[in-house]
């Protein structure tokens, strides 16, 4: 057989593994043969909890071992016994991740565990017990991912991700509503804050395309979620109604935390249409309710809001009065997300006033600490912005390192805002290496991306002026738009692929 046929037939290996040297022995002839060999030898606990172990994806800690497979009198305790009996006979791996013990079964052992569950007709308890205890973890975690705490609770979730969508994963086949709603509300900033857009909002749009569900309170957290992430991706048509069920949920049943996330969502998404003034007195409601609730996190969030309003129109006094009113909040509050956000900020707005150097103290300042925090969607545009100044400087293979990482993330996370915002970069550093029919062919392949998807051209000025300089460095109209046309007949990949290439034309 070959490569690609063993490949599709390793889903069921114990049929695919079924002869062997007929001179073995007998126990050795099959794969199913030597594992029931080995399995006869355990105890029965020891055969009971190997069998319920089968019910983790990825991995688990002695605590989630013992509640979910501990019951009948077997504590926690007892369960340590068993794992340190069951990884002595090498059925079960152990592994330390960041100080804290996690354990495994390979994953022939864990499907052959599976089948022994359900013949014995105690998988879906295990799995409910499973469910149960990520749906607890999931909640536990979600305050505390906005609070000095978060990078902690953030690795932890990444660890049990596997869980996580087993769980999710689980819930759907069931059509447990309520607990699909649960989990994936809890989990929408975790999903966020480590790039995982795409895979949230599936997880988001399963729970809610249940009968009922966008008109349950529940429900609204995870409107909410899936706006948000839909935001990020810079698919605004999907983020708009997502936000507008979730605020009416929240206003009726009176949600006031709720109705603040959502008006941010329609004020961001009015920014981004250019309705300053609807986006202005939509994040002043927003405040307003957050000051009133005494949320500070928010309250720090709302004034970055309003900053950037003010720094889009230029008006660079009140931006950094709200930005440094937002970062002193942050500090306080030891919340390294918001600071990181802040100080982001506070550079793009420093940059606009020429203070290069302060520029890149405060953006690397802001990359330094999104890294810590494994929050590739806050590294994504400090990475562009340190590009921006770099092309600026001068310093050009720098800006070419810097904005292919960028981008890099910006595609991962399916951002496609972003990834209109590197090609523009990349453009950019085209016309300061000289060479405009470059720049025209990736701003073609720019508007092309933004035109199927509905995107504003943000810095439109900016933008206009920099085509224009460089159509003039180009000096053939006729030459200028062919290049152009040729990069929007490009797809998104193969445009990120040309503007990556340092030595294309």
């Amino acid at each position: 057989m070959t490569v690609e046929e063993v490949g599709r037939r390793l889903d069921d290996r114990f049929r695919l593994l079924s002869g062997g040297s007929r001179t073995a022995l007998h126990r050795q002839q099959t794969l199913r043969s030597l594992i029931d060999w080995s399995y006869d030898l355990l105890n029965s606990v020891e055969q009971a909890l190997f069998c319920r172990f089968a019910v983790f994806a990825g991995g688990w800690t002695l605590e989630a071992a013992a509640r979910v497979c501990g019951d009948n009198g077997v504590d926690e305790w007892d369960v340590l016994e068993l794992l340190t009996s069951l990884a002595d006979k090498s059925l079960v791996v152990t592994e330390e991740q960041n100080g804290t013990t996690r354990y495994r079964l390979l994953e022939t052992l864990r499907e052959y565990g599976r089948d022994r569950l359900r013949e014995i007709g105690d998988e879906e308890r295990r799995r409910d017990r499973h469910l149960a205890y990520f749906i607890t973890l999931a909640e536990d975690a979600e305050p505390q991912l906005r609070g000095p705490d978060q990078q902690v609770w953030l690795q932890r979730l990444e660890m049990e991700h596997d869980n996580l969508r087993a769980a999710l994963a689980y819930a759907g086949t069931k059509r447990m509503q309520t607990d699909q709603l649960r989990l994936g509300g809890a989990l929408w900033r975790f999903w966020l804050q480590h790039g995982h857009f795409a895979e949230g909002r599936s997880h988001l749009s399963a729970a809610l395309s249940s009968p009922g569900a966008q008109e349950l309170s529940i429900g609204a957290k995870a409107l909410s979620g899936a706006a948000i992430l839909a935001f990020e991706q810079g698919d605004y048509g999907a983020a708009r109604p997502l936000a507008e069920r979730a605020l009416a949920i929240q206003q009726r049943t009176g949600n006031q935390a709720g109705v603040a996330v959502s008006l941010t969502v329609l004020a961001s998404l009015a920014r981004f249409n250019d309705h300053y003034e609807v986006a202005r007195r939509l994040h002043e409601q927003s405040l307003a309710i957050r000051r009133e609730l005494g949320d500070q996190r928010g309250v720090a969030a709302s004034l970055n809001n309003l900053g950037l309003l003010a720094a889009d129109q230029s008006d660079y006094q009140s931006a950094r009065a709200l930005y440094e009113e937002s970062l002193m909040i942050a500090r306080q509050l030891g919340d390294k997300k918001g600071i990181a956000v802040s100080l982001s900020n506070m550079g793009l707005m420093l940059y606009e006033l020429g203070d290069y150097t302060s520029t890149r103290t405060h953006l690397e300042e802001s990359l330094v600490m999104c890294r810590e925090l494994g929050d590739h969607a806050g590294m994504a545009p400090s990475l562009h912005a340190l590009a921006r100044l770099a092309t600026e400087e001068g310093a050009l293979l720098r800006a070419r390192v810097l904005l292919s990482e960028s981008v890099a993330i910006r595609l991962e996370l399916g951002d496609l805002h972003g990834i209109g915002l590197s090609l523009d970069g990349f453009a950019n550093l085209a016309l300061a290496l000289e060479r405009p029919l470059r720049a025209a062919r990736i701003w073609g392949a720019a508007e092309r991306l933004r035109s199927d998807n509905g995107l504003p051209i943000p810095y439109r000025e900016r933008h206009d002026s920099s085509v224009r300089a460089a159509r003039e460095a180009c000096r053939d109209d006729t030459a200028f738009d062919a290049a152009w046309r040729d990069g929007s007949a490009m797809t998104m990949e193969q445009a990120v692929a040309f503007a990556k290439q340092a030595d294309a034309d």
